[in-house]
């Protein structure tokens, strides 16, 4: 499985010109990673690379015939400079790319399952059938969450992970 994780991006409100910490003019959190995935984070410095893959993403390999199983977690590599506040009615845009090659799903599987928590709290989860996305081919989220209430205000101290799972038999 091959993943190359792109950006998350959100209108915000009511923040400061600190590193780590998304404003206006540049809304968006990078993903990185390294080459075999066993570590990746994110934060809202484009230029925050090191250690990351050179080729800007990760893979997992699967050997013929060996399940195919995926658990992982992307942490925000930096807690935020300040508490900020997301514009209501506008949306937390997540785009990530895979290319997922493996055999077709029966029963016994978990669709692509991408999920955003804020600390230990489930803010969304999207999901995508197994056999939509395991062709080998390139395929890119269009993941849109709107701002309500309950997610508009984000702490400081806020932990922000995505995580990614996805299974199915050989």
């Amino acid at each position: 499985m091959l993943i190359a994780i792109s950006c998350f991006a959100a209108t915000t409100s009511a923040q400061s010109g600190e590193e780590n910490h998304p404003t206006e003019d540049d809304p968006y959190m990078y993903f990185w990673g390294n080459e075999d995935l066993s570590e990746c984070w994110n934060n809202f410095d484009s230029n925050a690379s090191i250690g990351s893959a050179s080729e800007g993403y990760g893979e997992i390999f699967f050997p013929e015939g060996q399940d195919v199983n995926v658990e992982l977690s992307c942490n925000l590599h930096t807690g935020f400079s300040d508490d900020f506040i997301l514009e209501i009615n506008k949306s937390i845009s997540i785009r990530m790319k895979f290319n997922i090659e493996s055999g077709n799903c029966g029963n016994d599987c978990t669709d692509l399952t991408l999920t955003l928590f804020r600390g230990q709290e489930q803010i969304s989860q999207h999901v995508e059938p197994a056999n939509s996305v395991n062709n080998g081919n390139d395929f890119t989220t269009q993941w849109d969450i709107l701002v309500n209430d309950s997610i508009r205000a984000w702490a400081q101290d806020t932990q922000i992970s995505i995580s990614v799972a996805y299974s199915v038999p050989a």
